[in-house]
């Protein structure tokens, strides 16, 4: 199958294999040579900065580095919906531009390979939740996911409230660290369970206009 020794993931997930797919279609990079403390939230802000535009993130994951193996660097899989959009984010890091504390990164095309995408036009990492302030705040949604799941990363959180004469919302701009198995599992877990909610998908930084 292909996987690292190194793989967190659910090696038993069809999803999670390697598609049979012509190489020149994969669009999974894998970046390598980042520093050790590297998170899904410093990759995220490193990507915006440095990259993008480029695609919208399908998934991402970072692992940190291996002390049994004496890797002192990070790594992380970075899955975009298009083959255009991984060859730009190929191409911004192999040109040298992407520099994280001093460390350059490399990019290489992950032999775990990934299919394109094809998503409605305003699906992404990004949720947007709006609701009542004891129901639309972090802690609380951290403690109601913590009991459904899924499990995921959080890249950043923007909270904001909106002031009404009778009544007050807040809004949480909630970054995933990958759309599949967390922005849209969480979209859906809150359209279940918490319907007074208004959740919709907010923009990509890293996206193309």
């Amino acid at each position: 199958m292909g996987f690292s020794p190194n793989y967190a993931g659910d090696i038993l997930d069809r999803r999670n294999h390697s598609a049979d797919i012509d190489p020149n279609q994969n669009c999974s990079i894998l970046i390598t040579d980042l520093p050790g403390d590297t998170t899904v939230k410093s990759l995220f802000s490193a990507l915006a900065s440095k990259i993008a535009p480029f695609d919208r993130v399908y998934a991402c994951y970072v692992n940190g580095p291996d002390a049994s193996r004496a890797f002192t660097t990070a790594a992380a899989k970075v899955v975009t919906l298009t083959r255009s959009g991984a060859e730009a984010l190929y191409n911004g890091i192999a040109s040298g531009r992407f520099v994280i504390n001093d460390k350059t990164a490399k990019a290489v095309w992950n032999r775990i390979m990934v299919a394109p995408q094809t998503l409605p036009n305003f699906d992404s990492h990004v949720l947007v939740i709006q609701g009542h302030p004891a129901l639309a705040n972090l802690q609380t949604l951290e403690q109601f996911l913590g009991v459904l799941g899924p499990n995921f990363d959080t890249e950043c959180v923007v909270t904001k409230k909106i002031e009404r004469p009778f009544s007050s919302e807040s809004i949480i701009e909630w970054r995933f660290g990958s759309y599949r198995a967390q922005a849209a599992a969480v979209k859906r877990v809150l359209g279940v369970y918490l319907p007074a909610l208004k959740v919709r998908f907010g923009a990509d930084p890293c996206a193309r206009s």
